[in-house]
């Protein structure tokens, strides 16, 4: 019995040697095939250890971790080391990925609609629609008709409800039934239009236009810019783009406001979720002009403190900045990454006073990604690897920028187009503007 329990204890061990190196011959040494199999995993701890801003707190994974690829090895370092750090992550080439979508919209592939679940804003039932949230130019859902603040009823002839809602994020042509909501001032009640039939074509890239509303509003002569910014990035980045595309849209519409003097700025960041410092420099300086002070500072982990960075205004645009005292910033849920150090920068520079922000809380990245490229450069990590600050050093929105004034647009019955002066954030903006 013993002989028996000795031979077995004997056989369980020599079994998980053997799966513990993956050799699949025991009397075989293929430790190679374990260093190949888990290369990619080293080379992402390897990185990780020098670059990540919180990386003397990395945990010790066990064995089987290290046979998982970029993306995942990744998230089993960072989730456990730092908490707060929602934003490193690992891009592989062969991905046709949208890392920075936004709801229901993947630029590259998408009706180009984003959407909500509500139920019936008149009260009277308590059937569910999806309304939609965003349109955005150049796309299917564009094309076929649909615009903000329309309802949907059925998709493919099916009720909408939340376990099809996703069916609008992309995929083949779609039929949907479409209503609109209106307002009776007779009777002072909501009511809903005749239903239509629509033709929803096929998904298919959409290109995210980083400045895609630009307007000068008058006042009886007190003129206020608006500026409404998705992305704050130079290019398209796609092939067939112009170099510098939306640096230009950036500057004509910036320069097109210095031409009309205007008095204010509303700067629309609420679908802003990604950009580049250079770009966020850039429309700094054309709303603040020449300052002594950076706009931003980098502060990076010890052992890399000689990157950290002080940003100044860009003078080459400086001539043309507007150079205003004071700017209204429409924030949201989606505004992150490049749009929040944009706005902690203006804090600094202007006065947290002279920033005056609406709309909903921020996503709270305060920190830069820096991105490091695997030897075969199929695999780029983007690391969180320095907090991005003010003039006076303070980094402190890892949980977001709390708007001055909280406006939650969707709890709005309409939502009018962007833009629109009576767009409820916007009409926030302009009655604390304005004393109303």
């Amino acid at each position: 019995m013993h002989i028996m329990n000795l031979r077995k204890n004997t056989l369980s061990v020599l079994i998980a040697v053997c799966a513990f190196w993956g050799l699949a011959s025991c009397g075989e040494d293929r430790t190679y095939q374990y260093e190949e199999k888990t290369s990619e995993a080293r080379w992402v701890e390897t990185a990780v250890q020098e670059w990540y801003l919180w990386a003397d707190s990395m945990p010790e994974l066990g064995w089987k971790d290290y046979f998982a690829g970029s993306e995942s090895f990744l998230k089993k370092l960072t989730s456990k080391i730092h908490s707060a750090d929602k934003w490193s992550y690992s891009e592989v080439d062969s991905l046709a990925k949208d890392y920075h979508p936004r709801g229901l919209f993947d630029h590259l592939t998408s009706y180009g609609l984003d959407v909500n679940m509500i139920t019936d804003p008149t009260g009277n039932t308590s059937r569910q629609y999806v309304r939609v949230k965003t349109v955005y130019p150049d796309s299917p859902a564009e094309r076929c008709g649909l615009v903000r603040n329309d309802f949907i009823t059925h998709i493919n002839g099916q009720k909408v409800s939340s376990s099809n809602m996703t069916d609008l994020k992309g995929g083949l042509a779609r039929t949907l039934v479409r209503t609109t909501l209106n307002y009776s001032l007779e009777e002072q009640m909501f009511f809903w239009s005749e239903a239509d039939t629509l033709e929803l074509p096929a998904s298919e890239y959409v290109e995210d236009k980083a400045f895609p509303l630009d307007s000068v509003y008058d006042f009886g002569g007190y003129k206020v810019g608006y500026l409404m910014c998705n992305r704050l990035v130079a290019s398209a980045y796609e092939k067939g783009s112009a170099a510098g595309e939306y640096r230009v849209a950036l500057d004509d519409a910036m320069v097109r406001m210095k031409s009309e003097a205007v008095d204010a700025m509303v700067l629309d960041l609420r679908l802003c979720n990604y950009g580049e410092m250079d770009m966020g420099r850039r429309l700094a300086t054309y709303i603040v002009g020449s300052q002594d002070a950076p706009l931003l500072q980098t502060f990076w982990k010890e052992s890399k403190s000689d990157m950290n960075e002080q940003i100044f205004v860009d003078e080459r645009v400086a001539a043309n900045a507007l150079a205003l005292e004071r700017v209204y910033v429409i924030t949201g849920s989606y505004t992150q990454g490049a749009a929040e150090w944009l706005v902690q920068g203006l804090k600094g520079v202007l006065g947290e006073e002279n920033v005056l922000t609406f709309g909903t809380k921020t996503a709270g990245q305060n920190v830069l990604l820096h991105p490091v490229e695997s030897a075969s450069g199929d695999v780029t990590l983007q690391l969180a690897t320095a907090y991005v600050a003010d003039c006076n050093g303070s980094y402190d929105y890892a949980g977001g920028h709390v708007p001055m004034v909280e406006v939650d647009e969707y709890s709005y019955a309409d939502l009018y187009p962007y833009g629109d002066l009576r767009e409820a954030v916007l009409a926030e903006v302009l009655g604390a503007m304005f004393g109303e």
